[in-house]
């Protein structure tokens, strides 16, 4: 009978962390909440009462946020680009909101 070896392969794992600056941690993590608050606020708006959803100028809003995605474009080119709604259809949503 031939002989059996048993090779036995090693693995080191080297881990190698950066060191990031505490101040654009905190940074990150305010920009974090404050996008959390603003998507909370636009879910309670979705499901309000549609009465109470024609007080409100959603053309504003969408426009601000517009606003923030396109200086977010801007400062951060590698950022994916949001588009989830052609403009006509954005349109019609709001004026049937008005209605």
């Amino acid at each position: 009978k031939p002989l059996r070896t048993k090779v036995k392969t090693v693995v080191e794992v080297v881990k190698r962390y950066q060191k990031t600056d505490p101040a654009l941690l905190l940074e990150l993590a305010k920009i974090g909440n404050n996008i959390n608050q603003i998507a909370r606020a636009l879910n309670i708006i979705k499901n309000a009462d549609p009465q109470e959803q024609r007080k409100l100028d959603i053309l504003k809003i969408f426009l601000v946020l517009k606003a923030i995605q396109i200086e977010l474009e801007g400062i951060f080119p590698a950022l994916p680009k949001i588009s989830r709604q052609s403009q006509e259809r954005l349109q019609k949503q709001l004026k049937d909101l008005q209605l």
